[in-house]
């Protein structure tokens, strides 16, 4: 396993048990990356990446990638993971 993979799982974990949703900030300008456009601002996308919101969520050296509803529309997500700026934790307001 890769540093980035385990630095990333630690923190999900840690994350959901402590009643926040893992976010990812991607660089979403990046031409390889597969990212649902609609939801790119200012060149950049967040993505939920909790258990809830991901189906085959998969972490790898070079690339993360999974299934989510966006809209109610199933896509597939695939970024490299050099265009992961940062992690972000949101509150799920007393869930969990």
């Amino acid at each position: 396993m890769s540093c980035f993979e385990l630095a990333f799982l630690a923190r999900h974990e840690w994350m959901t048990a402590n009643g926040q949703t893992p976010h990812l900030v991607v660089a979403a300008a990046v031409p390889v990356a597969e990212v649902p456009r609609a939801y790119v601002r200012d060149g950049r996308i967040t993505l939920n990446v909790s258990w809830q919101a991901t189906q085959g969520l998969k972490l790898g050296n070079e690339w993360i990638e999974f299934s989510a509803r966006f809209g109610g529309v199933a896509q597939h997500v695939r970024i490299p993971v050099a265009s992961v700026l940062g992690h972000e934790q949101r509150d799920r307001g007393g869930e969990g």
